[in-house]
């Protein structure tokens, strides 16, 4: 009986392997030819060339660029100009050199009133964010204003040698605009911007925006201890000058011509 029963078993099993093969065998050719029904159709080249037709390509900014900045907030739209910014990385705070619509150039601290309904909220390298109502705006600096010849100093901050000038204590104040910043009501250093011609700008080495904070290592606080710091050298004396430049403290070195 058990000789009998082996044969039988494997022709069972044979037979039933046989379904199963049967059957995976119909799932796949099921699945290959079902059509793509709940996808719906593709559809016609016609249609998607009449899609094309309606899209206006021109508008789009293939850098993703708007009329808002990075933070979301939209470029102001007021008549205001922005020619420097001091940063204060240990507080986060800060300051910026805004003209008026009237014309007029002032420092202002973050939270300071620019105009009525306008306050500087924030200062970045390149820009500042307004609370203009509530509302976030963004000001710009004017990049269209050069750097006058000779201003920029080489990569370790040193003053370049075509820059043109005299560099004395009356020259000083006529060729150097000096705005006091103000930080707790205490002034920290006075943000410059080129004056007439600019000669003892050029010869000192400043960039417009830079915030000088010592001279000789006497910390800036009033511009007549800067004049003086300033008389009291010989001719062709060193005046070593440290100033805030995008965040950084930056050692300029120039020579005093009387």
């Amino acid at each position: 009986m058990r000789a009998g029963f082996w044969p039988l078993a494997r022709r069972l099993t044979l037979i039933l392997l046989g379904a199963i093969l049967a059957f995976q065998g119909a799932r796949l050719v099921w699945a290959t030819t079902k059509p793509l029904g709940p996808l719906g159709n593709w559809p016609e080249a016609s249609s998607l060339q009449g899609t094309l037709a309606t899209l206006d390509l021109g508008s789009l900014d293939p850098f993703g660029g708007t009329d808002a900045d990075a933070n979301g907030s939209t470029v102001t739209s007021l008549t205001l100009k922005l020619f420097g910014v001091s940063l204060n990385e240990a507080t986060g705070l800060g300051s910026a050199i805004i003209a008026a619509p009237d014309g007029v150039q002032s420092s202002f601290a973050v939270g300071d009133e620019i105009v009525p309904g306008v306050r500087l909220k924030a200062v970045a390298y390149d820009h500042v964010t307004l609370d203009n109502g509530g509302a976030d705006e963004t000001l710009f600096l004017d990049q269209s204003v050069a750097a006058p010849a000779g201003a920029a100093g080489d990569a370790n901050g040193k003053a370049g040698s075509s820059g043109a000038g005299t560099l004395n204590a009356a020259s000083f104040t006529t060729d150097i605009s000096l705005t006091p910043r103000n930080v707790g009501g205490k002034v920290t250093g006075f943000l410059v911007q080129p004056k007439g011609e600019g000669g003892a700008f050029n010869a000192a080495g400043l960039k417009p925006g830079d915030v000088i904070v010592r001279l000789n290592g006497v910390p800036a606080q009033s511009v007549q201890d800067a004049v003086a710091v300033i008389s009291q050298l010989p001719d062709k004396g060193n005046l070593t000058l440290q100033v805030e430049r995008g965040g950084q403290l930056v050692p300029l070195n120039a020579r005093i011509s009387k």
